[in-house]
């Protein structure tokens, strides 16, 4: 989980949220005041993006990783033994 620290000079201005389906899209507007502080914000909204990128991209590996093992697994199955019971013996065959 990413946190984005707010300062004294950081505000949240106005926020929305929009709802479609099973997906929300939440608009945030923040006021920065020190143009200094709008640096480390901006830092921190980056690094919090290539975090959240970089867990979406090992999710997906880790589910299609496991998606071929499930299919792998199916060509290795044993082979079941049928018991031979004994008689009627093919010709040749002592």
């Amino acid at each position: 989980m990413t946190i984005i620290y707010l300062d004294a000079e950081v505000a949240i201005r106005n926020y929305t949220a929009t709802v479609k389906g099973s997906r929300s899209i939440v608009r945030v507007e923040f006021e920065v005041t020190e143009p200094g502080a709008l640096g480390f914000f901006l830092a921190d909204i980056g690094r919090a993006k290539m975090e959240i990128e970089a867990a979406r991209k090992s999710a997906a590996s880790q589910k299609k990783a496991t998606r071929k093992e499930k299919t792998r697994s199916i060509g290795h199955t044993e082979l079941l033994a049928l018991p031979y019971f004994g008689g009627n013996e093919p010709e040749g065959v002592a």
